[in-house]
């Protein structure tokens, strides 16, 4: 009675705010287990999720389960008590969490298909929207480890978000172990994909730097497009690929998701590659997000500029090395254009942008085309030497570091010798970046 009574109180306490409550925990490693059934449409899943309380006597956590179906909550092997309030899984700990001190829930759930996860007979694949398919702590703020057990039907080849650890034969399923670890990563980075898919392979071996494996699912033969596009990003930031694989999986739906080591495209992306074969902007884009979004992630939503602005320009600055600068000039015109319907539209707002309170609110594509368009008048100021320079003074300086909007002003403003250049470029991010 006791439990039920704090439940209550707390779940109340929930409704009477519009914004997110803080979450008083802090998620460290999720270990889940998925079997995918794609007669059935559906996959059944497994997470123990290991937490610390940031507060004393934490009685009650929050999860997000998108439309899971839970069948179970349990710690140490006795069941805790837990509801739905809608999209949130509201779990009552059998006693209370103090920091210091390591605790675990063993969900047990199912799930089918729904935003952002796809499962039928022709494959499987989920991304971004990570709740629909495990339980998580979802908040940005909140990065932890992954261990990612998969159980496929046989035939199917499997892709997932960092590091392949292991394959095996099991009950007639085809069974793969994927981690991701060093550092800890925001859950909308954590994907799979698995299906009948056609595998392409390369080794890519750029100079001073380990050999990477290039591999892709399904769609078409872009290993070339991809070499290039890899080589000319770790030339351009001064690191190199920092894994030894990199995937691209062609799934079904409109998938276009960045993940650890990995990334989903539509089928439909596929048949314009092939009959348009220079259309690489997507390819390129969410390729660059291994360096801007997974090497560097940013500290909150409202900084997703630099994950998405940079990504669309760097991908810009691809097509531009490939193609010459009329094609540049092009990508740059469109993401200006984009802008400016938005500003019309009364939507504009400062690349760096804290009056949200849902991460809908910090995104759309204002981050991704305003923030190219920031950084082509950014170029323009400093010039290319010195434009390029300290982009990767910034990649050295903060890789696998949160970062912020400052972080970024810093490094770029290097080098900045007449008080006239640097009143210039302070101004640009004073308008552009920051609103003042």
């Amino acid at each position: 009675m006791r439990r039920a009574a704090q439940f209550l109180c707390f779940a109340l306490a929930l409704a009477a705010f519009a914004d997110p409550l803080p979450r008083l925990y802090r998620v460290e490693h999720y270990d889940v287990r998925i079997a995918l059934d794609p007669a059935a449409g559906r996959l059944t899943g497994d997470a123990v999720i290991r937490f610390e309380s940031v507060t004393e006597n934490l009685v009650s956590l929050e999860l997000d389960a998108g439309e899971l179906t839970v069948q179970s909550v349990e710690e140490a092997g006795k069941p805790d008590y837990f509801e739905r309030q809608g999209e949130r899984l509201i779990v009552v700990l059998n006693a209370p969490a103090n920091p210091g001190e390591p605790r675990a829930l063993a969900i047990r759930y199912s799930a089918a298909g729904s935003k952002g996860v796809e499962i039928t007979a022709a494959g499987a694949s989920a991304g971004y929207f990570t709740s629909h398919w495990m339980p998580v702590n979802d908040r940005i703020e909140n990065p932890a480890a992954l261990a990612l057990t998969i159980a496929a039907p046989l035939a199917w080849k499997t892709a997932a978000s960092g590091e392949l650890v292991s394959e095996r034969v099991e009950a007639s399923h085809a069974v793969s172990e994927w981690s991701v670890d060093g550092p800890p990563r925001p859950p909308f980075l954590y994907a799979f994909a698995s299906g009948p898919f056609e595998e392409r392979k390369a080794i890519v071996k750029p100079t001073g730097a380990p050999p990477v494996t290039l591999r892709i699912l399904g769609g078409v033969d872009v290993l070339v497009q991809t070499k290039a596009a890899l080589e000319f990003f770790a030339a351009s930031t001064g690191r190199a690929y920092p894994r030894d694989c990199y995937t691209q999986v062609f799934a079904s739906g409109q998938t276009g998701q960045e993940a650890v080591g990995l990334t989903l495209l539509p089928e439909s992306y596929a048949k314009n590659l092939a009959a348009k074969p220079q259309d690489l902007w997507l390819l390129a884009h969410e390729l660059a997000h291994q360096w801007f979004g997974i090497g560097i992630p940013v500290r909150s939503w409202s900084d997703f500029w630099l994950s998405e602005g940079l990504a669309t320009y760097l991908a810009d600055t691809f097509l531009e090395r490939q193609y010459g600068p009329q094609r540049y000039q092009t990508e740059i015109a469109r993401s200006q254009s984009i802008y400016q319907d938005l500003k019309s539209k009364g939507k504009d707002r400062p690349l760096s942008f804290h009056d949200w309170t849902t991460p809908d609110q910090a995104g759309g594509s204002l981050p991704y085309h305003k923030g190219a368009a920031f950084l082509a008048l950014l170029r323009t100021a400093l010039g290319d030497t010195l434009f390029w320079n300290n982009l990767k003074a910034y990649t050295r300086d903060n890789w696998g570091n949160r970062v912020t909007s400052e972080d970024f002003q810093k490094s770029m403003e290097k080098g900045l010798l007449k008080k006239a250049k640097q009143r210039e470029v302070s101004k640009l991010f004073d308008v552009w970046v920051f609103g003042q």
